[in-house]
């Protein structure tokens, strides 16, 4: 990556499963334009398409009267990536490994998973009124 662009974009989508797919397309664009080169993309893409589709399914439990709020916000240093929800919430470290040997064939725990492959940092807060906030950072290189 040559010369860093920083700032921020927000996006406010109705929890719709089909609208992962514009969200993900949307993110790649943003990172490729940020000049980014591919397998980042490909990592920090599959963040935001985790988390989101997460937020969609698990947090508003695919209520479109529930939004899913994204901002990637990209710094000289680091791209910092937060999605929140408006569902009940959840304990992310209850949520089981996927490479436990009974749960290799299984689902859950795999959006997460990745999440946490891919980032520097990946935090769960959950929010005063109702939701959930993710929080990811990715460092980057000087």
């Amino acid at each position: 990556m040559s010369e860093r662009i920083c700032g921020t974009i927000c996006l406010t989508t109705e929890s719709k499963v089909h609208l992962v797919e514009l969200v993900h397309y949307l993110a790649d664009r943003f990172f490729e334009i940020a000049g980014f080169e591919d397998e980042a993309v490909s990592r920090l893409t599959a963040a935001v398409r985790e988390a989101v589709n997460n937020a969609i399914e698990h947090g508003n439990k695919m209520d479109p009267e529930k939004k899913v709020q994204l901002g990637i916000t990209l710094e000289k240093d680091r791209v910092l990536i937060t999605v929140r929800d408006e569902g009940e919430g959840f304990d992310a470290e209850s949520v089981p490994s996927p490479l436990d040997g009974e749960n290799r064939l299984k689902n859950g725990g795999r959006g997460i998973f990745f999440m946490r492959k891919f980032m520097d940092r990946v935090e769960f807060h959950k929010l005063p009124d109702d939701g959930t906030e993710v929080i990811m950072a990715k460092n980057l290189p000087d």
